[in-house]
């Protein structure tokens, strides 16, 4: 995290930034050429004071406006920079006039505030919360106190000067749902995290819009899915895994079948590689999902995974948390609790099998 990276060697051998840009510009006019819209962002990492990035902002502008002309296409292009140096973040208001976006990289600015790294953390910091003097793993869950004070400043700062800031931050914590309902309240636009974690980054950034209040629609999005529609505490959120084309009902038939009945539910879907689908059904109940609709090629995985999930809660887990697997008609597979324990008390046999 200290010593010569990130924009030092940027500004060192600035031969190797500018080879960066230029094949960031020359992919962008190339696509741009077959009609598809682009827009990249250029970040220039590890900036601690505004005349780093002025500098290396001017290199990068003028190459990108020399591969617009050499050419003929015309790209439109930002350049902001990560805000991973605590410095950079108190001094957010200077580093704005210059960067046309922020993005927090939490966990060097993590290292940066605790003093810590992550190279040797894991000899410690396990010991650290077994006995109390941390609650958590910091770089697991964003230390909202500390770490997060630098970035509320950071955000305050950078969008008195340049109003409408574009801000965001990447690393693990941009997966872990209490550090994204938290980025959500300080008014950060995205998160950003591994493929395997947007399908839980989404639902978090859904179940932590309406804490705005004031009736605002905000949303904040998980960089790799669409943001989700602002999801109330009290409403069960119902997962459809896989492609929705290939399930007996899509979200949208589905979520009209809710509103008519009055269930206070919703159904989303969520994109998930085979490889990561473990990890995502794990991740996703543990964010709060009460159910999911799973396709036949994962219906043996759902099985497995419900019945540890139900090992894992036993015995002091509740029907409502129990998750077994159910099979549903037109070849799906839906994992669920008691739907009779959860559904509304309509006395409706339909409402019970639409709310599972």
């Amino acid at each position: 995290m200290l010593g010569m990276r990130g924009c030092r060697l940027g500004i060192v051998y600035p031969e190797i930034y500018l080879m960066q840009v230029r094949a960031i510009m020359e992919a962008a006019c190339e696509v741009a050429r077959d009609k598809v819209k682009v827009i990249p962002e250029v970040m220039i990492p590890l900036v601690g004071h505004v005349n780093e990035l002025a500098r290396l902002r001017k290199e990068a502008d003028d190459l990108c406006r020399t591969v617009i002309k050499e050419t003929g296409q015309k790209v439109a292009y930002t350049i902001g920079t990560m805000i991973e140096v605590p410095r950079a973040a108190l001094t957010a208001d200077e580093i704005a006039r210059e960067a046309e976006f922020f993005s927090f990289g939490t966990n060097d600015l993590t290292q940066m505030g605790f003093g810590l790294s992550r190279d040797d953390s894991g000899t410690f910091l396990p010991a650290y919360v077994d006995s109390g003097i941390l609650p958590v793993d910091p770089f697991a869950s964003l230390d909202q106190e500390g770490i997060g004070q630098l970035m509320e400043v950071a955000v305050a700062k950078g969008r008195k000067v340049r109003a409408g800031l574009k801000i965001g931050i990447c690393g693990e914590h941009g997966g872990d749902p209490s550090s994204i309902d938290f980025c959500h309240r300080v008014g950060l636009d995205y998160v950003s995290c591994s493929p395997y974690r947007v399908p839980v980054a989404r639902l978090a950034a859904a179940q932590a819009a309406p804490h705005r209040g004031r009736g605002q629609e905000e949303k904040m999005t998980a960089r790799g899915g669409r943001g989700l529609p602002a999801v109330r505490g009290t409403t069960r959120v119902y997962g459809i895994l896989g492609d929705p084309v290939a399930h007996s009902r899509s979200p949208a038939m589905q979520n009209s079948a809710f509103a008519a009945l009055g269930i206070d539910a919703v159904y989303v879907p969520f994109p998930v590689a085979a490889e990561d689908f473990a990890t995502t059904v794990a991740g996703l109940f543990a964010a709060g999902v009460a159910g999911l609709n799973v396709t036949v090629p994962h219906k043996a995985a759902a099985a497995r995974i419900a019945v540890a999930l139900r090992r894992a809660r036993a015995p002091a887990a509740s029907p409502t948390r129990s998750f077994v697997p159910t099979t549903a008609g037109s070849g799906t597979t839906r994992t669920a609790s008691d739907c009779s324990q959860r559904s509304p008390s309509t006395g409706s046999a339909r409402a019970a099998r639409l709310s599972c």
